[in-house]
């Protein structure tokens, strides 16, 4: 399942960025906890600033398979150390901080500094986070591919207002579940195990 899982999520996260370039043609872009990512090279328009954001190991990793480019900027530092948002430059532009597949690997804790980071290092911004059902934190040795592994889900939320309990000073604008987006990605025997 994770295989479709990890689509729709991407698919979903593409048309929400999409949504934000659109109304913010020359925006600035920051992807927490990147990784291998390629979003950039689906969404850009040939105006956006992108930041790349992880730990200086995966960034050097990044480095031997993505071209380097003016607009992309890659920083090699964790997402709970708050000097990264010195390195972002927005220029009064409109910004968009990501993040997918990495705060459900965070504690409560980590999930609030991380906040508090954001909150204090930028005026203005909008967040668009991929977040874990909490009723799946803990149980990541069920998950099809994590139980290979010793990586573990310790944050998981019922919706986004534990985000905004966490730092009340963000609102939230939405929320959106790829389950809908799943389903159109699952094929026909797999699709009744989500209905």
């Amino acid at each position: 399942m994770s295989y479709y899982g990890v689509l729709a999520r991407a698919k979903t996260m593409d048309k929400e960025v999409n949504k934000f370039i659109a109304e913010n043609l020359d925006c600035v872009i920051v992807s927490v906890g990147c990784g291998l990512d390629t979003r950039f090279s689906r969404v850009d328009n040939g105006k956006i600033k992108w930041y790349n954001l992880d730990f200086p190991q995966v960034i050097e990793q990044r480095e031997l398979f993505f071209e380097k480019t003016h607009r992309v900027i890659n920083i090699g530092k964790s997402a709970l150390d708050p000097t990264w948002t010195q390195d972002v430059k927005t220029e009064g532009k409109k910004l968009l901080i990501i993040s997918e597949g990495m705060l459900m690997y965070l504690k409560e804790n980590e999930i609030s500094q991380l906040l508090q980071i954001l909150t204090h290092g930028f005026d203005s911004f909008e967040a668009q986070f991929d977040l874990l059902y909490k009723g799946l934190v803990n149980k990541a040795k069920i998950h099809d591919t994590l139980k290979k592994t010793s990586a573990q889900f310790n944050w998981g939320v019922k919706d986004g207002s534990k985000v905004v309990a966490l730092c009340p000073t963000l609102q939230q604008k939405g929320l959106i579940n790829f389950t809908d987006e799943l389903k159109h990605l699952l094929p026909g025997v797999k699709k009744l195990l989500v209905q």
